[in-house]
């Protein structure tokens, strides 16, 4: 059954749509950067809690009928913190992967992860030599955890941001830390098979899309061939999203109607898909 979650009136909901009607489960109030994943019946969400101020997270195993009591991994960064999550079977253990920004502004700081193991949630695992903004989690139970993310270690101003990808150990550690795209900001990324896509924007605010089929090389998609050089997936775009289920692709993107409009992120923007 699908669920969702929303910020209503200052509550976060998480929401089941069977055939009787939505059916609402408040999670907790005064809270924001919320993100849900889930394998079956067994969700995650991950959320900031603006009264304490802590990064939280609640589970459950029933497809949103109940959920677990909140867990607390610390202190909200000052910045925005992007919170991203998963979760995959593997072995027979239930793994629950959160992942998120511990800005101490609102530009970048260290990459900060956490990892349910089937017993516990064990200690945050802080990667400090990062400068993170925003990430992107995918779990599956061949490939395990794969991240992607926004990093200013070159150097904050458009040329010089890159994605940045590897994956996370049971532990929490990165490995096979990789850049795999340059002049990239805000990662959205997925995984069907071998097949690995990543859709982001430029400084300039092109929508793009991006497709490996070893994590190792990537591509650019260009979206009308019979143009002369790579056309994106919208000239005006920003903040772009990819889904991905065996060979369906799905993008979607905030399509403004001028480069400026989406320089100010103006309210003329438009939902674009793919």
């Amino acid at each position: 059954m699908p669920v969702t979650v929303h910020a209503e009136s200052g509550t976060l909901y998480a929401t089941r749509w069977g055939g009787t009607g939505p059916q609402k489960t408040g999670l907790a109030t005064a809270t924001s950067d919320a993100t849900l994943a889930g394998d079956g019946d067994d969700l995650l969400v991950v959320y900031v809690d603006r009264r304490s101020d802590p990064m939280q997270a609640r589970t459950s195993g029933d497809g949103g009928r109940t959920w677990s009591q909140p867990v607390m991994f610390g202190v909200r960064p000052a910045g925005p913190p992007l919170p991203t999550a998963c979760v995959y079977r593997q072995q027979g253990r239930l793994l629950n992967v959160a992942a998120w920004s511990a800005q101490p502004s609102e530009s970048d700081g260290p990459l900060v992860i956490a990892i349910h193991d089937g017993t516990q949630w064990l200690p945050p695992v802080e990667h400090g030599a990062i400068r993170s903004s925003g990430a992107s989690l995918h779990c599956t139970e061949n490939g395990g955890a794969e991240i992607v993310w926004r990093d200013h270690r070159q150097g904050s101003t458009g040329p010089n941001v890159s994605l940045w990808m590897a994956r996370v150990s049971h532990a929490g550690a990165l490995e096979d830390e990789r850049r795999i795209l340059t002049h990239a900001f805000d990662p959205s990324f997925c995984r069907s098979g071998d097949r690995r896509w990543v859709a982001h924007h430029s400084a300039i605010n092109d929508a793009h899309l991006a497709v490996s089929d070893d994590g190792l090389l990537w591509n650019e998609v260009d979206t009308d061939g019979a143009q002369a050089g790579l056309q994106p997936l919208d000239e005006t775009g920003k903040y772009a999203a990819v889904a991905c289920v065996g060979q369906i692709v799905l993008a979607t993107w905030g399509d403004w109607p001028t480069k400026a409009d989406a320089d100010a992120r103006t309210d003329t923007r438009r939902v674009g898909a793919a």
